[in-house]
């Protein structure tokens, strides 16, 4: 699942959601725009930029990155943007680095030749699973915690979260622009599930045929070739299994081999 993806979207559509994240009040996302910087003749793309406003210069740009897996190359990646947008942009641009992780466990081990960077005021690290679980009333963050929920977890919480979205205040627009994004983090985390299984899952009159979910479910069937289609396959199997159909049956139906089969049932029954 091409979690980086997904979570750029949430920075450009929900920029509140980011400023929240660094202490700021939400409404400071009026004042900046989120970007995707190519710096010419470097090869280099910086895929999240908050910059000021022209009539706020004085504030710092916000320089993001979602890591959603381990690099011994992420800070010297970062510095190497921040360093390239400075000498080819703007020398005299203020500035801020985020670092958003779903678990502190993903961070790279050697820390040391960045220490004084990473003791600065300069450098926020995020940890998404120790923020402390959003309040009710916070739909925007609870919609981020989607991203690193489990599976089940997620679709839990998606539940809950889409009957929420639709008796809250917000305007209409707005509504159906959060549900939209709640559906897009379930196709992505179940890609092998059709559009009749989401809406059934999710209790929508139909799924969106918008942009974002269209990529989504690109991406989830792409990346499902590899993985999620096995993954599927098992599924299937253990909720045939649940039901007491014979194996032979099961792996008639899933193209699974029945050694497989029987070793799913094991797992199942510990």
């Amino acid at each position: 699942m091409k979690t980086d993806t997904l979570f750029y979207r949430f920075l450009l559509e929900l920029p509140e959601i980011f400023f929240v994240l660094v202490g700021r009040p939400a409404t400071d996302a009026a004042h900046f725009r989120f970007m995707a910087v190519e710096l010419k003749d470097t090869a280099v793309r910086i895929d999240g930029v908050y910059l000021p406003s022209p009539v706020n210069n004085d504030e710092s740009a916000y320089f993001v990155e979602f890591q959603n897996h381990r690099s011994d190359r992420t800070y010297s990646n970062l510095l190497l943007k921040v360093g390239l947008y400075l000498e080819k942009v703007n020398p005299c641009q203020n500035w801020q680095a985020v670092v958003i992780y779903p678990t502190r466990s993903v961070e790279q081990d050697n820390l040391q030749p960045y220490r004084a960077w990473l003791d600065s005021d300069q450098l926020t690290r995020i940890y998404l699973d120790e923020l402390p679980e959003p309040k009710p009333e916070e739909i925007g963050q609870r919609i981020v915690r989607l991203i690193i929920a489990k599976p089940g977890d997620a679709v839990d919480r998606a539940q809950q979260l889409i009957p929420q979205v639709r008796a809250s205040s917000e305007p209409a627009e707005r509504r159906a622009h959060l549900i939209q994004l709640i559906e897009t983090v379930v196709a992505y985390k179940l890609p092998h599930l059709s559009r009749k299984e989401l809406e059934k899952m999710l209790q929508v009159d139909s799924f969106r045929e918008t942009k974002i979910y269209q990529e989504a479910f690109e991406e989830g069937v792409e990346e499902g070739i590899e993985k999620g289609i096995e993954k599927g396959k098992a599924e299937v199997a253990l909720r045939l299994l649940a039901e007491k159909v014979p194996v032979a049956t099961i792996a008639k139906a899933t193209g699974l081999t029945a050694a497989a089969i029987k070793r799913l049932q094991k797992k199942s029954n510990k």
